[in-house]
């Protein structure tokens, strides 16, 4: 992120290209902010619901290509679908796509992925 800067859409997981040459804006930064929302997710809904969403998801979207708008509408149908009220407003409240998605800045909620093996 430092090489783009984090007012940069390159910066996000949903970069503009603005007539740029795609191989410039190829980094790493989508992959681990990707990996961080997907994490995030799971750590409001749980890893078992997030394995039932994955499933239901690849299953909904196989062979086919997508983009965000139909990613953020199948998780707010499937979660419409497997909750019920209050749990449904909290869930779709408390996970916001925009600044996930498309903000050039670190993630919004930060992780520490550190474990001993790793040091």
């Amino acid at each position: 992120m430092s090489n783009y800067g984090l007012n940069n859409t390159y910066s996000s997981i949903h970069p503009v290209l603005n007539g740029d040459n795609p191989d410039n804006a190829f980094s790493e930064v989508p992959y681990e902010k990707g990996f961080q929302f997907l994490h995030y997710i799971e750590s409001v809904i749980g890893e078992n619901a997030m394995q039932e969403f994955l499933q239901h998801y690849i299953l909904e979207h196989s062979l086919t290509s997508i983009n965000v708008s139909t990613a953020r509408a199948t998780w707010e149908r499937w979660v419409e679908d497997n909750y019920e009220g209050l749990d449904v407003n909290h869930i779709l409240s408390t996970i916001n796509w925009d600044t996930w998605v498309y903000e050039s800045k670190q993630a919004p909620v930060h992780f520490d992925f550190t474990t001993t093996e790793s040091n």
